[in-house]
């Protein structure tokens, strides 16, 4: 499923530079912040540490993504515990309010994050309401 508009990304990449450079965030969260955008983009280039380009939910609701810290780490790729998909979801919604993201920008982030997604392993519910 592609957007109409995919040059969203290079806005959200922008401004993520903005707020690198001005210090807007303490700097665990914008390590986080940038390994995870990188990721969701598919544009994690020659950079690390580096998110995979997949990320999983356990039943629990806690996100998980393989995770390398250098060239040489990507033989014994480990698991980064992300937090819990609110978290992650307020992560992101965070960003999108600090880069005043429009509604479609907002639609395509959120869109590209659930694509992120490879395997949610939480109780799925067939009953309609």
């Amino acid at each position: 499923m592609g957007h109409i508009d995919t040059g969203y990304q290079d806005r959200v990449v922008a401004g993520l530079t903005r707020i690198v450079r001005d210090r807007a965030l303490p700097a665990d969260t914008l390590g986080l912040m940038l390994c995870a955008i990188r990721a969701i983009f598919r544009r994690n280039g020659v950079t690390y540490p580096r998110f995979a380009y997949s990320a999983y939910v356990d039943k629990f609701g806690q996100m998980t993504v393989d995770y390398a810290r250098g060239p040489d780490d990507l033989d014994r790729v480990s698991r980064y515990r992300l937090g819990s998909v609110d978290h992650v979801t307020n992560m992101l919604r965070y960003l999108a309010d600090a880069l005043d993201l429009n509604d479609a920008d907002r639609i395509a982030l959120f869109t590209d994050l659930r694509q992120w997604i490879k395997v949610d392993e939480r109780a799925q519910s067939n009953l309609e309401v």
